[in-house]
C-alpha cells in the first residue's frame, strides 16, 4: 500500500520586486489523506477548513466540510474490473454522526466492450445510469 498526504495551502507575504520579500504566513484551506490498499483500493479522508476554497467548490454542498471515501474493485465476470466508490459527506447539522449525504459510483463490464455505469446520490435523491460500448 501507499500513503499520500496533500496540504491546501497558501503562503501569505508582502513585499517583492523592489522591496524586500516578507513571508507572514501560512493559510491552510484544508487537508486530504489517501490510503491504497491495494492495486484500486482505498481510503480517502478530505477535510476543508475553508469549503468556499476553489478546490472544494465542487465537493461539498452547503455547510459540509469533510468527506472519507471508499473506493475498491475486482475482476468482473465477463473480462475487466469492477470499480466501486462510496463516499460520506459530513457537516455539522442535525444528522446521525453529522453525516449529510451519501454518494456511490459503481461500474461493471458487462462484456468486454461493453460497461455498465450507475451513481447515486441522498442530496437530490439521484440515481443514474450510463454505459460505454467500445468496438
Amino acid at each position: 500500500g501507499e500513503a499520500c498526504f496533500a496540504l491546501y495551502a497558501d503562503v501569505n507575504s508582502s513585499g517583492g520586486e523592489s522591496a524586500t520579500l516578507a513571508l507572514n504566513g501560512l493559510e491552510v484551506y484544508g487537508w486530504k489523506i489517501r490510503c491504497d490498499l491495494a492495486e484500486c483500493n482505498y481510503i480517502e479522508f478530505l477535510t476543508a477548513l475553508d469549503p468556499s476554497y476553489e478546490a472544494f467548490k465542487d465537493i461539498f454542498k452547503g455547510d459540509e466540510f469533510q468527506y472519507a471515501k471508499f473506493g475498491f474493485c475486482g475482476p468482473g465476470c465477463c473480462g475487466g474490473n469492477y470499480k466501486v466508490d462510496v463516499a460520506i459527506y459530513f457537516d455539522n447539522g442535525g444528522g446521525l454522526f453529522g453525516v449529510s449525504r451519501l454518494g456511490a459510483n459503481l461500474e461493471i463490464p458487462v462484456m468486454s466492450n461493453f460497461t455498465a455505469r450507475a451513481s447515486f446520490s441522498t442530496m437530490e435523491p439521484v440515481l443514474g445510469f450510463g454505459w460505454t460500448f467500445k468496438f
